[in-house]
């Protein structure tokens, strides 16, 4: 069985995991910001260990897993931020046409 196949469904199992315990750990207060791309990881690698057996390939398709949730959440979070800037850009443009 090659490693896409065995751990394809874990790894993405994983990383919604990864998601959700960010959001949540985001909801805390008392957590600063910063121990989440550090947490997430390992919460990735228990994850998929606990759905596949620990192992260490397990653990490393696990990390990758939360490092790639941490990595796709910060994406997401940049295309937000810069379609946000176009569109008060164009809001701000749209309001000087119907100014003139």
């Amino acid at each position: 069985m090659e490693v896409g196949q065995s751990f394809g469904g874990d790894m993405m199992t994983a990383a919604a995991v990864c998601n959700v315990c960010g959001s949540a750990i985001r909801g805390m207060p008392s957590v600063p910001n910063w121990i989440i791309p550090v947490v997430l990881p390992f919460i990735g690698a228990v994850s998929v260990c606990l759905m596949s057996g620990w192992s260490g390939r397990s653990f490393v398709s696990g990390f990758i897993s939360g490092t790639g949730a941490v990595g796709l959440n910060q994406a997401f979070r940049q295309v937000g931020v810069e379609l946000d800037k176009r569109n008060q850009q164009h809001a701000e443009q749209a309001k000087e046409l119907k100014d003139k």
